[in-house]
């Protein structure tokens, strides 16, 4: 989904990964471009980038695919299991967005990725995986000027350490009750 005006929910869908081309970094539901709208209560898995050249568990200097994918402001997703993807849900740049009562599981190279994303809630997700690549990944990554986000009462259960990783870029983000 779009372009700016359009406003879409995005409820109750099964989206499936598995098989998209190697030559991409293939999103399974996208919001962007100045569109706003709801996902909730979807089932997203297996959006993997697999190009040799191009793909890795580098977030900054490597594609990766998003199980959701957030690029721009006011979109609020809810209630959705996310599960073997590269990112599970990534907020690229995403503004006022509320990311809430999410189950992610597994997802390689991070749960819940914010770049370039301020003033955003992440609260009430539950994330476990054991197949994260570190040093890149955390449950939570704030990357790259992401600020004056609220991240509150999050389960975070990998074995990646940290749990939840801030960078030296981003400022005044509130990371509370998470456990």
């Amino acid at each position: 989904m779009d372009c700016t005006g359009s406003d879409v929910p995005v409820n109750h869908n099964t989206v499936d990964g598995t098989g998209s081309p190697v030559n991409i970094a293939a999103n399974g539901i996208e919001i962007a471009d100045g569109a706003v709208g709801e996902v909730d209560h979807n089932v997203v898995s297996g959006n993997e980038c697999l190009s040799n050249t191009s793909c890795g568990p580098n977030l900054d200097a490597q594609y990766q695919a998003s199980g959701i994918a957030l690029i721009g402001s006011n979109v609020e997703v809810d209630h959705n299991d996310v599960s073997g993807n590269d990112m599970g849900i990534a907020l690229s740049p995403a503004n006022g967005a509320h990311v809430d009562h999410n189950q992610l599981t597994n997802n390689r190279y991070g749960a819940i990725v914010l770049f370039y994303s301020s003033s955003n809630t992440i609260d009430h997700n539950q994330i476990k995986g054991d197949n994260q690549i570190a040093p890149y990944t955390a449950g939570i990554d704030i990357l790259v000027s992401s600020n004056n986000n609220n991240v509150n009462h999050n389960q975070v259960q990998v074995t990646s350490v940290p749990s939840i990783y801030v960078d030296g870029t981003s400022t005044g983000n509130v990371l509370s009750n998470n456990s």
